[in-house]
């Protein structure tokens, strides 16, 4: 009967129309996954000064002090962004060899640079994030006997190409001199292309290769297919002193389809895209643009009218502007925006860019943000005047003109502070070696001053959080009160700080820097890296758009991968750890009198903290309560002015798991330590290991959630426009309760009524069937972020007020107060918004909101979550047809279970099927189970196997989860070639199968097969990821985003891409064993397996963690998805509302 009503439905619908509203082509969005990255590659601190750039086409390795290119070329299936970001050096190391000469020429006498330095002042980072690299390099040296002179080099790296442009001015005249470039690729790279300025050398199979181009008319350029080189000359026969001349190697790599990109590249370099620019706030005026082939970008001019002062009446000022773009060719063409300005750069502090469509609603392209206001008295290259670049990519298809606007602002964003993160140049800051001009982030709430700042090398030898200022108190030195400025700057912050045995700081290597959102109402990047070879490290720091207090979201992952001496009391600094410090060792000039700590209840003890001495006065304090807060305040004002404000600071603990040694722990601990920096003595607070412990194992990890707090002292400081902020602070000056005021206020409760909750502070909500919410509490501007929309615009937000949906409008200029920001992984869309929350005495209260828009079902009849109604929802309606609620327990991926064995049998041959679909294992040997991870498990001794029914994979297709838990017997592990489980088709072909661990101790995932061969991902794993303890992996395929993935114990571990091959026709399916192994020798496991499930869909990384973490839903009636109107049942009425939303957002 169900498959007959799908039938009938589908006869009846035949001629609906399409609801589907008109949008941009899609090409405009294909390169917002692109990515490029650029680190140290042993750390800053590294003996050697490599630097690697990396992106999602290619890859180089630069040794600076040595001068030398050490490897370069392009990345076959490269990984993604997000598994690049935390990936080691091994995908450049295990690229070709290459070296890169740099010259001059005189009289037929060739001099090359053989070394750069000394120290890394000379190795400048200019721009930096996420499409565009760009590094300058000077203080060269070349071969002796060379004519007197300055030599640099600069690289400039965009996702899908890169420049050496080198440069040179003689310090007196030469005569028949040349300036050479010359690339050597140690490959074999036996085809040469050569069509005029534009050449290539690629492979016989016509896959990998190189294009290469030049920018000068007068320069030659020469390829040689037997030593696979390509050299750039340029002739300067009477060369003046002082004359600075360059020329720039512009190299495309290619490791697929050379062909393609060769004629890519020809359209890009000699077929010009129109773009016409206008500015039309704040005034109305045309603009400069034009192709750059040096860069490889379209310049677009900006100006900088009307920016006065930073005063209340230029905090809403506005910079549009609209473009024409054109490609005129047949090909779509990829274009590489830069909008540029220089001089007196309005509002650079905090300048947010965003690409907007036509009518200024913002697309969710990022726009990356570079500037630098560090002038400098000799007035350098980088340095001589204040600079903003905003670095983005869009492709337009062939023949097409699109209408696209650009929106920036400074101060405000719809009348409310923004928040903004970028890289901040630091040229002309210091010249110093010892700092080296390296990667330097700020992030700002308004345009006043800097927030907060990064260092996620601590180049700088003080933190990885930095500069922290409060907004809006009176500014800094000042006799008279002055406003929208400069405030003090309170101290720093570090993440993660390890001391070695010898008390040597451990700093932070193969640091990786990624911005997913850049302004301008919430921010996010993430820097990633290790620590001694032993910590990988990932730490999340975001900021949103706000009136009232800074507030820094910290998230922190850590996961231990070797053996790691510790000492939570450690004498001196020897084995010392801290995960997070609210004031850093080499950054605490922030002092202050008084300590208080708490939870959610309110404060449980004020004290006097112990300041300086370099020891710790408190150890591993068990923040047992919920929600731990700690508060610095009573602060000592460092500012002699009459007005100059200081601040208090605080941090609130909002998550928080971990497993340290061995042992899984919710409780936080905290330490204070009291520290000597600059000659002030203060104390901080560490995220602190157990006292009882000595060493971190692998498997360790910590995950947790930090609040991070910079609060004004006293009422009279604070001159924004947060009325509840300024009653609390007359009301308790320079006091805790503060910080406990933010505690409480902000620790919310959401209660879903359509949709997924993904998190609850900052709140983020995922569109299924529509997005409507209730959230209880907070206070401030709260941020609410709804992911998984179909399209960019046409979207409301509205909040239930007395029974009426009121929309929230809060612009000032016109679709100017939410964030819009394009997921390319996931090809969907997120609005961001911050909301007012104060109620008169910060009173909690109950607020109900709906998003409203496009390709939203208002019904829940969108079963899947892809935001359409269609034939794949009817079908799972269909399953649930005439069903009644039974009341179980679930999660909403249950639905997809195909089998869950949780081997607690005690004996026998039957292992039971917990999915309800009895599909009980076959185990051949019943004194097989023992006492398992939870309840029992299945001992494999290297002749069980458990055989699941051929039943339970049929409908297996284009996703898989697959998840266990393992604990692999030691004297045996690694063993060759042991499977814990193996899927094979009748021909025996392998469609599903793990080695954990192949004898190398090589984690193996195998998932589908087609034309002979079978899609793999693999990595190494240490022995304690499998053996001699109880750990979590998951395994899944989705063959739609041709993704597959591998996690251990709840995190991803591992990726790849490119995997498309189905998971079909699968005959045989065991447990600990090649599919229809009969005896020894069959690859049988030798270990324990327990809570074995299968799934057919790839489950997200939330419902594999929850699995691992053992988290179940209360029961509810929605546990049947169909059951649309909430009675737990599938009737009639809900066939109604699934016909009401038939083929919503159906092309």
């Amino acid at each position: 009967m169900r498959f007959a009503l799908v039938q009938a439905f589908i006869v009846f619908i035949t001629s609906a129309g399409s609801l589907a509203a008109q949008q941009y082509p899609p090409e405009l969005f294909e390169n917002a996954g692109d990515y490029s990255y650029m680190w140290w590659k042993d750390g800053f601190r590294g003996s050697e000064k490599v630097f690697n750039i990396q992106t999602g086409s290619y890859g180089l390795s630069f040794d600076y002090d040595d001068f030398n290119l050490i490897s370069f070329g392009a990345i076959p299936n490269p990984p993604a962004e997000s598994e690049a970001l935390r990936a080691d050096n091994s995908v450049i190391n295990s690229l070709p060899a290459a070296s890169l000469t740099c010259g001059i020429e005189v009289n037929a006498a060739q001099y090359n640079a053989v070394s750069a330095g000394p120290g890394l002042a000379g190795c400048m980072l200019i721009e930096s994030g996420k499409f565009f690299q760009r590094r300058w390099l000077e203080n060269i040296t070349l071969e002796s006997a060379a004519p007197a002179g300055e030599m640099q080099l600069e690289i400039a790296a965009w996702p899908d190409r890169i420049s050496f442009v080198l440069y040179f001015t003689p310090q007196e005249t030469i005569t028949n001199g040349s300036l050479i470039l010359e690339l050597d690729l140690d490959q074999y790279l036996p085809t040469l292309i050569d069509e005029a300025m534009i050449k290539g050398l690629c492979d016989s199979q016509g896959q990998n290769g190189f294009v290469f181009t030049s920018d000068h008319s007068a320069a030659s350029l020469t390829c040689d297919t037997a030593e696979s080189k390509c050299r750039l000359r340029l002739n300067i026969e009477n060369w003046q002193a002082g004359t600075e001349q360059s020329i720039a190697l512009v190299v495309y790599p290619e490791s697929d389809n050379f062909a393609a990109k060769l004629e890519d590249v020809i359209a890009a370099e000699t077929t010009q895209i129109s773009i016409n620019a206008q500015q039309t706030q704040p005034l109305s005026r045309g603009l400069t643009t034009y192709y750059k082939r040096r860069y490889g970008w379209y310049h677009i001019g900006l100006r900088n009218d009307f920016c006065g002062t930073y005063q209340q009446s230029g905090n809403d000022r506005i910079e549009r502007v609209e473009m024409l773009i054109t490609n005129p060719t047949t090909v779509e063409r990829k274009v590489r925006l830069s909008f540029y300005k220089d001089g007196n750069v309005c509002q650079v502090v905090g300048l947010s860019a965003v690409l907007c469509d036509s009518q200024y609603n913002p697309l969710g392209i990022p726009i990356q943000l570079s500037k630098n206001w560090h002038n400098s008295d000799t007035g350098g290259r980088f340095d001589s005047t204040t600079w903003f670049r905003g670095s983005t990519i869009i492709t337009i298809p062939p023949q097409t003109t699109l209408e696209l606007s650009y929106t920036s602002v400074g101060a405000h964003w719809g009348g409310v502070a923004a928040a903004s993160h970028a890289q901040l140049c630091l040229a002309g800051w210091s010249d110093s070696s010892e700092w080296g001009n390296q990667l330097w982030e700020e992030s700002a709430l308004g345009s006043w001053a800097e927030t907060i700042t990064y260092d996620p090398d601590v180049c700088l030898n003080r933190s990885m959080i930095d500069d922290c200022r409060p907004i809006m108190v009176y500014a800094m030195n000042r006799d008279e009160p002055v406003k929208w400025s400069w405030t003090n700057n309170v101290g720093g912050c570090d993440f993660l700080a390890y001391w070695n045995g010898g008390g040597e700081r451990q700093y932070n290597r193969n640091m990786k820097t990624l911005h997913k959102k850049n302004c301008p109402v919430i921010t996010e990047a993430i820097y990633s890296g290790d620590n001694s070879g032993a910590i990988d490290m990932k730490c999340t720091a975001g900021l949103y758009r706000s009136d009232d207090i800074v507030r820094a979201v910290y998230k922190l992952r850590y996961d231990v991968t070797n053996n790691l001496p510790v000492d939570a009391s450690p004498a001196g600094n020897s084995k010392r750890i801290a995960f997070f410090q609210l004031g850093a060792d080499n950054y605490n000039n922030h002092n202050f009198n008084k300590m208080a700590r708490g939870d959610i209840n309110g404060m449980i003890e004020e004290w006097n903290p112990v300041k300086g001495g370099n020891d710790y006065s408190r150890v591993a304090i068990p923040c047992t309560g919920e929600t731990p807060w700690f508060s610095l305040h009573e602060a000592n004002s460092k500012d002699t002015s009459v007005y100059g404000a200081w601040a208090n600071r605080g941090l609130v603990i909002r998550e928080y798991s971990a497993r340290l040694g061995g042992v899984e722990t919710q409780t936080p601990l905290v330490s204070v330590y009291g520290t000597e920096n600059g000659g002030y003595k203060s104390a901080n607070l560490e995220l602190s290991v157990p006292d009882n412990i000595t060493e971190l194992i692998p498997g360790d990890y910590l995950e947790a959630q930090i609040v991070y707090l910079i609060v004004p002292q006293y009422a009279e400081d604070y001159y924004g426009p947060n009325t509840q902020l300024n009653a609390a602070l007359a009301a308790n000056p320079d006091s805790w309760e503060i910080i406990y005021r933010e505690t409480a206020g902000n620790d919310v409760q959401i209660q879903m009524i359509r949709g997924r909750l993904v998190q609850n502070y900052p709140l983020i909500v995922k569109v299924c069937g529509g997005a409507e919410f209730e959230i209880t509490g907070g206070i401030g501007y709260f941020p609410i972020t709804i992911e998984n929309l179909p399209a960019s615009k046409g979207y409301r937000l509205e909040q239930n007020i007395l029974g009426e949906w009121i929309p929230i409008d809060q612009s000032v200029h016109g679709s100017d107060f939410w964030q819009c920001n394009y997921d390319a992984a996931c090809r969907s869309w997120s609005l961001s918004f911050t909301v007012p929350f104060d109620t008169e005495n910060d009173q909690r209260t109950t607020r109900h909101f709906r998003l409203t828009g496009p390709y939203l079902s208002e019904t829940g009849s969108d079963l899947n979550c892809d935001n359409r109604v269609d034939p794949d929802d009817l079908r799972l309606f269909a399953s649930d047809w005439l069903d009644t609620y039974q009341s179980e327990t679930g999660s909403e991926f249950d639905q997809y279970c195909l089998g869950w064995w949780k081997f607690d049998e005690t004996s026998g041959t039957a292992a039971f099927d917990s999915s309800g679909n009895e599909h009980n294992a076959a185990v051949n040997i019943d004194t097989a189970w023992t006492e398992g991870r939870d309840g029992n498990a299945l001992n494999f001794t290297g002749n069980t196997t458990a055989a699941v029914p051929q039943a339970a994979l049929s409908s297996l297709s284009d996703e898989v989860t697959i998840c266990l838990w393992v604990y692999g017997d030691p004297a045996y592990q690694p063993d060759n070639p042991d499977v814990v489980f193996h899927g094979n088709g009748a021909d025996k072909s392998r469609i599903l199968l793990s080695h954990l661990p192949w004898s190398s101790g090589l984690v193996v995932w195998d998932a589908g097969f087609a034309e002979g061969s079978y899609d793999r991902i693999s990595k190494t794993a240490v022995q304690a990821d499998y053996s001699g303890r109880w750990n979590h992996w998951a395994f899944t395929k989705n063959c739609t985003t041709a993704e597959m993935k591998m996690y251990l114990n709840g995190s991803l571990w591992h990726s790849g891409t490119g995997k498309t091959k189905p998971m079909t026709d699968i005959t045989s399916f065991n447990i600990g064993s090649y599919a229809g192994a009969q005896g020894s020798g069959d690859g049988f496991y030798r270990g324990m397996i327990d809570d074995f499930r299968i799934y057919a869909k790839e489950l997200s990384s939330e419902d594999i963690y929850s699995i691992y973490q053992d988290i179940s839903p209360e029961p509810e009636c929605t546990a049947m998805i169909a059951d649309l109107d909430g009675n737990c049942k599938v009737d009639l009425e809900d066939f109604g509302l699934l016909v009401k939303d038939w083929l919503l957002n159906t092309e």
